[in-house]
């Protein structure tokens, strides 16, 4: 019997040494990045959380966005970088709305649901 143990122990490190291994890395950080349209609505995001799995929704055209890094241990905002030519008062009704310029990541409010990948 402990033969047939030892063997069948064999036979699955055999097994597990074939199959690829897929290690990802651990992320200090998750972010969000809020896509806007040329009216300045919010029409797309994507999010990476912090167990580096990244999600999206909407679109992502090319201008107006505001990305936000947030720390992984604290969830609190630690960067925000806007578009050079975004109205302030944009800027400050959206953080306002979304919450998201203090902690995060999280899906814009009312946004549709998410989909896995960029």
């Amino acid at each position: 019997m402990k033969a047939l143990f030892v063997g069948c122990a064999m036979a699955v490190a055999a097994v597990g040494a074939l199959l690829p291994i897929r290690a990802e890395a651990v992320v200090q950080y998750g972010s969000s990045t809020y896509y806007f349209d040329a009216s300045n609505h919010v029409v797309g995001q994507s999010i990476l959380y912090c167990d580096n799995k990244p999600y999206h929704w909407g679109i992502s055209p090319q201008g107006n966005s505001i990305s936000i890094r947030y720390s992984c241990d604290t969830t609190t905002a630690v960067s925000l970088a806007f578009p050079p030519n975004m109205d302030p008062v944009v800027r400050n009704a959206f953080c306002a709305e979304s919450g998201a310029c203090e902690v995060g990541p999280y899906p814009y409010p009312g946004s549709p649901p998410l989909e896995r990948g960029y």
